[in-house]
Parts: structure tokens; sequence; C-alpha cells
């Protein structure tokens, strides 16, 4: 009985000297070679930090959901308010380093970015974020891993990443407008009805001075006739290469019932007008949409198109290249039997 308490108190006496994360950060920091100060922000802070003789001194409530920005003149770093003491460096290389390092994120998130510059391409690089969003889901580590291949990832892979972060890191950086996104892709999938808007649109000139309409998807959508719904932008290259296919479409199967809508997005409408002039755009081309067009279907990247069936709908999205072409010729070629 005797030995038990002793190896028992010898776990308590272990468990008291181990490293604890605090609930203040304090950090020591070397200046950049000519600086007198520095600037730090967050989501929630924006403040100079004077030094004194290269170094200074800056302390803040622990915070793993969070990243604090240094900036120095060339030099910047990331910094999670761990909880832990640690040294910051700004140089030409600046660094951070914990005097707890067995229970610091900054050391953990060290790693991972080790890990993501020995990726060998894409596919590993999600992968390894997958696996880091299911470690770190409570903490800035999964949401900047998450941020560094969301693009990569699926629908599903995405929603099941989604669902894997806290609510609080999801609120991190742009995660909750990528959420946004991702839900309103959910709702404009196929078999889900498409979602009107309107725009005010420049449809000529007269004498130099723009003519407006107002022009709505139900305009043609859920009319009885396919629809092809385009966003683009003027200046975006993989965007441009879709015309050709979009004006085999339009010449196959315009006549037979499929109509084509463009929009334009982040662009100026007059450049938007100009453009599809010139580009010979023969259908409804609709230029002037703000922001909230493209967030009613989860636009996170151009170019984006989205299949309308003449029920009003969807019946496909995410297609580019010839199988634009393919997917309408299977529509038309289900209706013939």
């Amino acid at each position: 009985m005797k030995k038990i308490s002793i190896i028992l108190l010898a776990a308590m006496v272990l468990a008291s000297c181990a490293p604890k994360i605090g609930k203040t950060t304090k950090i020591y920091g070397t200046l950049p070679a000519g600086l007198s100060e520095i600037n730090i922000k967050s989501e929630k802070l924006d403040t100079f930090v004077r030094g004194d003789k290269g170094t200074f001194y800056f302390e803040t409530a622990t915070d793993l959901s969070s990243v604090l920005f240094f900036e120095g003149g060339m030099a910047e770093l990331q910094v999670i308010p761990d909880g832990t003491k640690l040294d910051v460096v700004l140089a030409d290389s600046s660094y951070v380093n914990s005097r707890t390092p067995s229970i610091s994120a900054n050391e953990r998130l060290k790693s991972f970015v080790k890990d993501v510059q020995n990726c060998v391409d894409y596919e590993s690089l999600k992968s390894l974020s997958l696996k880091t969003i299911n470690v770190e889901k409570d903490n800035a580590i999964g949401a900047l891993a998450f941020l560094s291949s969301y693009s990569l990832m699926t629908d599903d892979e995405l929603g099941q990443a989604l669902r894997t972060l806290s609510s609080k890191t999801r609120s991190f950086g742009g995660i909750s407008i990528i959420e946004k996104l991702y839900n309103s892709r959910k709702e404009t999938s196929s078999g889900r009805p498409f979602r009107d808007f309107s725009v005010r649109t420049i449809v000529g000139y007269d004498y130099g001075v723009p003519t407006h309409r107002n022009v709505s998807l139900s305009d043609y959508a859920g009319q009885g006739r396919f629809t092809l719904l385009f966003f683009w932008n003027p200046r975006d290259a993989v965007s441009l290469e879709q015309v050709p296919y979009l004006k085999q479409v339009k010449s196959e199967f315009g006549k037979k019932g499929l109509d084509i809508v463009s929009v334009a997005m982040f662009a100026d409408a007059d450049e938007a007008f100009a453009s599809a002039l010139d580009l010979g755009f023969d259908w409804v081309a609709l230029n002037g949409a703000d922001d909230t067009v493209a967030d009613l279907y989860g636009v996170a990247a151009l170019p984006e198109i989205v299949y309308i069936a003449p029920d009003g709908m969807i019946i496909d999205r995410d297609i580019l290249g010839e199988d634009i072409v393919g997917a309408a010729r299977h529509y038309f070629e289900q209706i013939a039997q």
C-alpha cells in the first residue's frame, strides 16, 4: 500500500511539473535591422509595437483559433497565440520558436508547412490537408490547412472538411465565405430548382450613352427550353476558352430548344458589353451583375456553367470544354427517345 501511494504521489508531482498552455501568450521578439517598431495584426487587432535596442515584447490573450500577422519592413511572420512563451525573429527569413515546443501550436504549424513543401503534387497536398484538418479541427492549423487546399476538394470532401472544423475555426479568415458558397452550391446542385436573379444590363448605346434593360433569368429558364447559364469574365483565359464550345451548342441546339444566358462577373459593364460583341456572342449576354448573383450559385471560381432543364430544375454544372457540347447532345437524345 505504501509503495502504491509513493507511485501515485510521483505521478501527481510529474503532472504538476508538466508544461501547460497559459491564458496569455508572451512574445519576445527581435526587430528587423534598422527598425524601431513593427505592426501586429489579426482579425480583431491592428497595433504598432515599439522596441528597444533591437528587441520588443508583446503579450496577448491565448487564442488557438487565431493568427497574429507580424510585419516590419519586408519581414513578415504568422504566429499563433498558443499560450506558450515564444521567441520571434523578424528578418529576411523570419521564424518563431516556442520555449515549450511539446505543447506549442506554432511548432505543429511549422511541421505542417514543412510537410506542405514536401508534397509532390496537388493530390498529396489535399490528402495532407484533410488529415491535418481531422487532427487540428479546433485551431488555426486546421483552418490554414483548409485554406491551403479547399479549391482542390470535391464538393463531398469540402462538405466533410467544413463539418469537421469547429464552429470557431470556421470563422477564421475567409472560411465563413467559403462555407456560404458551399451551401449555395448544394442548393443549386443537380435536382434543385434554379435560383432567379435580375440584372440591369447594358443593351446598347444612344449617342454614347448606355441604354439599359432589366433582364431576369426566369425570362428564359423554366420556360420550356433548356438553359445554359454561363458565368464568365472577359479577361479570364479559361472563360474565353469555353466560347467556341458555347457557339457550337448554340449552333446545334439553339433552334431545337436551348437558350444561353451568359453573365459577366467581376467586370466593368461597358467592358463586358464590348467583349461580348467582339467575341460574337449571339445569345443573351448580361453585364453589370453584382457579386450576389454569383453567390446565389456558389460560384467560387470562373468560369462556371449550369445546365437548367425545361422545367427549371438544374441538371448539371461544373462542366467545361467538349463536355459542354456532349452534355447538350445527351439531353436532346433523351428527349428524342
